[in-house]
């Protein structure tokens, strides 16, 4: 698909790299290699401003996974824990923990990756706004450029959004909700990660150039 891909845009030039989403680390160091390789391989890479991989799951991210992603030319990445609370964790079924999130993003910050985004999601089922407050305080004290906050949206086809139909699911209410997302604009703001776009903060000089194509283009 990459070399079908490079014959069909040939006359094109990349502006930024995009790996995600979804969790791209739960390759293995040599399938990353591989991955990685192959798109330096088919597609001129000099011009490129910005490349992203993404990492879903903050337990799929090993030094070894790390280091074959330093070796090519990737700027930025996104690690996505959702909660930084850990019983929020465990409610909807993630299995990191808080404590390996906090050891990837040092991790990632310890072998030279500067440009670091973290997902962070809020209307998550029985979240209140004192998980959600701790979850964006921990966020910040992380060494994190960049910060996604994104609301809970459920299709009624899926097994939670039939359970909250069947009353088997509690979620925050649409006030709430409302809340939640004001608050975090108001404290990152303060936080020196003013937004500048719906659901994305950034420190100054580093705002999602690949986010950003979507809105200018």
């Amino acid at each position: 698909e990459i070399a079908y891909g490079a014959e069909v845009y040939r006359d094109r030039q990349l502006d930024t790299v995009y790996i995600g989403g979804g969790t791209p680390t739960t390759l293995e160091p040599e399938q990353l290699d591989r991955l990685l390789t192959e798109i330096g391989k088919h597609f001129d890479l000099s011009k490129v401003q910005e490349f992203t991989v993404e990492a879903g799951r903050p337990d799929s991210i090993t030094r070894e996974k790390l280091e074959v992603i330093r070796k090519h030319p990737v700027t930025r990445i996104s690690i996505n824990p959702q909660t930084m609370n850990q019983k929020t964790l465990e409610i909807i079924g993630r299995r990191h923990t808080v404590e390996e999130t906090k050891e990837a993003f040092l991790l990632a910050r310890e072998l030279g990756f500067d440009n670091i985004n973290i997902d962070l999601m809020y209307g998550l089922p029985r979240q209140t706004m004192a998980e959600w407050k701790v979850s964006l305080e921990k966020a910040t004290a992380l060494p994190v450029t960049h910060i996604s906050t994104y609301g809970l949206k459920l299709s009624d086809r899926t097994l939670w959004g039939k359970w909250v139909q069947e009353g088997r699911l509690e979620l925050p209410g649409e006030d709430l909700n409302a809340d939640m997302q004001l608050y975090a604009m108001e404290y990152l703001e303060k936080a020196g990660f003013p937004r500048y776009e719906i659901s994305n903060f950034a420190k100054i000089g580093y705002p999602c150039r690949h986010n950003t194509a979507y809105w200018i283009r």
